[in-house]
């Protein structure tokens, strides 16, 4: 019964300090790459953590860093051309989208905000044709068939 006691303290105890090193997203994920450093999908975790806090240049580094440990998964590229799109430099988002959809074509997430890059360079029916591309992918993407059909309207407008 003392060796049970014990067992529960020292689980108890590791249990109460691991609740306070991952008080939040950002020191959860630190926590993992120092323990992990070969983890390329927490780095793009921190990543994702970064840029959500407004912080793009920083999350760029590393998703530069899980893509240099596993180059072949498409999710940090599409993430590193989302920081880039918050930074408000689409032409370079677009590569990163681009090179996403290389290693996954049917990866929908990069072909809708590839669509909304050029949105934003107004090349509309370009855009058009990302939307509708993802949406052939995936029809249950909450909002796109709004992006369509909101770019749709807009191509027509402006033909009057």
């Amino acid at each position: 019964m003392l060796i049970l006691i014990s067992i529960v303290l020292v689980l108890g105890t590791a249990s109460y300090y691991r609740n306070e090193l991952w008080q939040d997203e950002m020191s959860l994920w630190i926590d993992v790459v120092s323990k992990a450093p070969h983890n390329y999908s927490a780095w793009s975790s921190v990543g994702n953590t970064l840029r959500e806090a407004g912080r793009p240049h920083e999350a760029i580094k590393k998703y530069r860093k899980a893509i240099s440990i596993r180059p072949t998964d498409p999710k940090p590229w599409y993430n590193w051309g989302n920081a880039l799109s918050n930074l408000g430099r689409p032409h370079e988002a677009i590569k990163k989208y681009r090179k996403a959809i290389s290693i996954q074509p049917d990866f929908a997430k990069p072909w809708i905000n590839w669509g909304t890059a050029l949105v934003g360079m107004e090349r509309l029916e370009q855009a058009l044709e990302k939307y509708e591309k993802a949406l052939s992918l995936n029809p249950d993407i909450s909002g796109l068939r709004k992006k369509i059909y909101e770019t749709r309207g807009i191509i027509q407008a402006r033909k009057k």
